[in-house]
C-alpha cells in the first residue's frame, strides 16, 4: 500500500534526517520514501554507523529496539546525538516505553506514518525554531495588523496607517498580550538608544496610538497601570505563513503600506 506525502512548508534548508531501518523492516525503504516526500533531506545509516554520523542530521529515526541496544547505561541522551524517534511494531508498545524512559524523543507505531511525520515535525519546531512559519500579522477584537504593510485594518474595512514607532509599539504589546510593560520597556523596545527621551515621549506615542485603535476598533485595547506601565487587554492571534495565508492584497493597500514603513516617527 503507499502512502501518500503531506506537502510541507518551504525552508531555506530541509531539515536533515537519520533513517536507520532494520533489516527485519520489509517497509523500511517506503518510510524513506515517505519522509523525503514530505519535504526533509533523508539518508540511511546501520546502527553501527550511527554514533559516528547522527551529530551532522537534525533527528534520527530508528527502531526502538536499536535506540535501547546503543543506549548504554546512562541512557540516550548521554551521548551526543539529535532528538531521537524510536518506532516498535503494534503490541510492543513496552518497547517505545523503555525507549523514552531511556532518552528518546518520541516513539510512534510503526504502522503510523501520518503521526510520525506530525511527531517529527513537532520536534524539529521545538528544536529549530527557524522552520516555524514567521509571523505575517496579528488578529485581534476583528482588527488586523499586517507587519510588512505597517498598516492596522478594522472589522469594518477601514484601514490605519501606523508611523514606524506606532508599529513597533503596537507589535511590543501584540507580542505580549496582558503583560504590564514599563515606561522603560517600551522605551527600549520602540526607541532603541535615542538621545533624549523621556517617560512623557513614551506617553506621547501611546496616547497616538490609542487614538488609531479607537478609530479601528471604537474602543482602547490599552490600558494604563498605575506606577507600572501599561498593557494590552485583548485576546491576539498570530498569522503565521504559509500555512495560515493572508486575504490578497490590493495595490492601493501595499503602496500605503510601503509609504508609512520608513521614517514617520
Amino acid at each position: 500500500m503507499g502512502f501518500a506525502a503531506p506537502s510541507s512548508g518551504a525552508v531555506a534548508r530541509p531539515p536533515r534526517l537519520l533513517v536507520v531501518p532494520p533489516g527485519l523492516w520489509p517497509d523500511g525503504p517506503r518510510i524513506v520514501q515517505y519522509l523525503a516526500g514530505c519535504g526533509f533531506a533523508v539518508e540511511t545509516a546501520a546502527a553501527r554507523d550511527l554514533g559516528l554520523r547522527a551529530a551532522a542530521f537534525d533527528l534520527v529515526v530508528l527502531s526502538a529496539r536499536d535506540a535501547l541496544a546503543g543506549a548504554g547505561d546512562q541512557g540516550i541522551t548521554a551521548r551526543p546525538t539529535p532528538p531521537l524517534v524510536a518506532l516498535f511494531h503494534p503490541g510492543d508498545e513496552d518497547l517505545g516505553l523503555q525507549a523514552l524512559e531511556a532518552g528518546a524523543a518520541d516513539a510512534v507505531a510503526l504502522a503510523a506514518r501520518r503521526e510520525l511525520l506530525a511527531r517529527v515535525r513537532a520536534i524539529l519546531r521545538r528544536n529549530r525554531p527557524s522552520l516555524r512559519p514567521p509571523v505575517r500579522a496579528y488578529e485581534f477584537g476583528g482588527a488586523r495588523f499586517d507587519l510588512a504593510l505597517a498598516g492596522l485594518t478594522g472589522p469594518l474595512g477601514r484601514r490605519v496607517p501606523l508611523s514606524a514607532k506606532e508599529v513597533l509599539m503596537l507589535r511590543a504589546f501584540l507580542e505580549r498580550p496582558g503583560a504590564v510593560l514599563s515606561r522603560q520597556e517600551l522605551i527600549d523596545l520602540c526607541m532603541g538608544r535615542e538621545a533624549d527621551v523621556y517617560d512623557r515621549a513614551v506617553d506621547c506615542l501611546v496616547s497616538r496610538l490609542r487614538r488609531k485603535l479607537v478609530a479601528v476598533l471604537g474602543h482602547d485595547p490599552i490600558q494604563t497601570r498605575r506606577a507600572a506601565g501599561y498593557s494590552f487587554a485583548a485576546q491576539v492571534r498570530a498569522v503565521r505563513g504559509p500555512d495560515e495565508p493572508l486575504a490578497p492584497l490590493s495595490a492601493d493597500r501595499v503602496l500605503a503600506g510601503l509609504a508609512h514603513t520608513g521614517g514617520a516617527r
